[in-house]
């Protein structure tokens, strides 16, 4: 119950201080003294269980979800048309008509707007095929900059809503202090577009309700998922790409950071990448499904809608911060304050 009361920081902390007070029951001399640790270490461990009991979400639906992957290479600068082609044949699959369907980030790449392209029009007969809202991860390039954006199309076809990646990936995404560093290096060639800078809410407002949205690197940011689910979002999408990485060291980081997430929130987390790991995760951290690398897979699960926040929604970090500082200031403020009155002491 640690991360829907604190998040990731108490999670550390009372990993970081169970251990220290079970060192000091084993090494500590005195009676008294390793009563004492085991009492702190008792607490530790049930105080987040107690105040967890505070957590007040709800289910109040089922939704029946489609999550994507399209499969292909690995570690490759992949074909943008045949990223699409495989993802649309991955969704031919689909039987019957799900509530929605998930692709990944970075599935339609297209010069200027999607609106009016070919992957624009495939999709819209997707939609309309399944009778279902579909969420796609694309890119819209210009001549120096590009947008990253999830684009909800809905059951009529119809592009509803967008969300535009606000958290960049610095020398990914975008080239900090770009015109400087070119008179010194010729790696912001490899990175010849920045990204724009999403603003808003990260939601997308579907039939089945409230989306909210990360895309990719955003899932590490617990602020950025805080954002969603505060804005009403009751499940949250991770549409991602971390296809040019040859180990599975990456997209297995994504999944552990997305699982963190949805404890964090009480908020299933549909997580779709090309070539994986996608996955579908449950309020409780559990993976419902997981793909297999560079396989094309479609998950088809049962997912709650939630509603409500738990403690760590509503407070953030600022009080495990706050409580971080008083513990690092508390031993030296102690033993100035009594050098303090052994001075005032003599004095007398």
């Amino acid at each position: 119950m640690a991360a829907p009361l604190g998040g990731s920081l108490l999670v550390t902390a009372l990993a970081a201080t169970s251990g220290v007070a079970l060192t000091a029951l084993l090494v500590m001399p005195g009676r008294r003294r390793r009563l004492a640790a085991v009492g702190g270490a008792v607490g530790i461990v049930l105080a987040p269980l107690i105040v967890g009991a505070a957590v007040t979400t709800r289910t109040v639906a089922t939704l029946d979800v489609a999550v994507v992957q399209g499969g292909g290479p690995r570690g490759v600068l992949a074909d943008p048309a045949r990223v699409t082609a495989r993802h649309l044949a991955v969704m031919q699959q689909i039987v019957g008509s799900p509530d929605l369907v998930v692709l990944p980030e970075n599935v339609v790449d297209v010069d200027g707007s999607i609106a009016g392209s070919l992957p624009d029009r495939q999709i819209r007969a997707q939609a309309r095929r399944l009778d279902t809202s579909v969420v796609v991860g694309i890119v819209e390039k210009s001549s120096n900059k590009f947008r990253n954006a999830a684009v909800l199309w809905g059951p009529d076809g119809g592009r509803l809503d967008r969300y535009e990646k606000e958290h960049r990936v610095p020398f990914g995404e975008y080239i900090p202090a770009r015109r400087l560093l070119q008179f010194v290096t010729d790696a912001t060639t490899l990175v010849p577009r920045d990204a724009i800078q999403g603003e808003g809410e990260a939601l997308l407002s579907a039939p089945v309700g409230p989306l909210g949205v990360v895309i990719s690197y955003e899932v590490f940011f617990a602020d950025r998922v805080r954002e969603a689910v505060t804005s009403g979002g009751q499940v949250v999408l991770v549409p991602t790409n971390a296809a040019s990485y040859l180990t599975p060291d990456v997209p297995a980081l994504e999944v552990a950071a997305a699982r963190l997430r949805a404890r964090e929130f009480d908020r299933a987390v549909l997580q779709a990448a090309p070539t994986g790991y996608s996955a579908v995760i449950l309020p409780n951290g559990t993976v419902a499904a997981q793909s297999r690398l560079g396989a094309a897979t479609l998950l088809r699960e049962d997912v709650p809608l939630r509603t409500g926040l738990t403690p760590y929604a509503r407070i953030g970090d600022l009080p495990i911060i706050i409580l971080a500082m008083a513990v690092i200031v508390a031993r030296p403020l102690t033993t100035a304050t009594r050098s303090m009155l052994r001075r005032h002491r003599r004095r007398r």
